[in-house]
C-alpha cells in the first residue's frame, strides 16, 4: 500500500521551470481506473504548463498559453501500446481541411 508520507517516487522532471518528482500512488495501490499522483516541487518550480485534459482515451489536450494541441490515442499516463498514436502540434489558423488531399 502506498504511503504519501514516505512515497516511492517513480518519475522526475528537471527542465526549469518545470521541476518535480512524482509518485503514482494509484498504480502503487493497484488501481486501474483511478488517477492519483503525488508531486514534490522545489520552491519556485512549476509542475506543468496550463493544460485542459480529460485523462481519457482518445485524448486531446489544449495548452492555452502556448497554443499547442497534444493528441493521444491512449489515456495520459497509460501504458503506450505498439499501435498507439501521439501528435504534438500548433494548429495553423489558415489550414484548410482539404489542403493536400486528392
Amino acid at each position: 500500500m502506498p504511503n504519501v508520507f514516505d512515497p516511492r517516487w517513480d518519475a522526475d522532471q528537471q527542465q526549469p521551470p518545470f521541476r518535480w518528482r512524482r509518485a503514482r500512488v494509484e498504480r502503487q495501490a493497484g488501481s486501474q481506473q483511478l488517477g492519483a499522483s503525488l508531486y514534490d516541487l522545489p520552491a519556485g518550480a512549476s509542475s506543468w504548463p496550463l493544460v485542459v485534459s480529460t485523462m481519457l482515451a482518445p485524448e486531446l489536450n489544449e495548452y492555452p498559453e502556448s497554443g499547442k494541441l497534444w493528441g493521444l490515442s491512449f489515456a495520459p499516463g497509460a501504458e503506450r501500446g505498439r499501435d498507439e498514436v501521439e501528435v504534438l502540434a500548433r494548429p495553423e489558423d489558415n489550414l484548410d481541411y482539404l489542403e493536400g488531399e486528392r
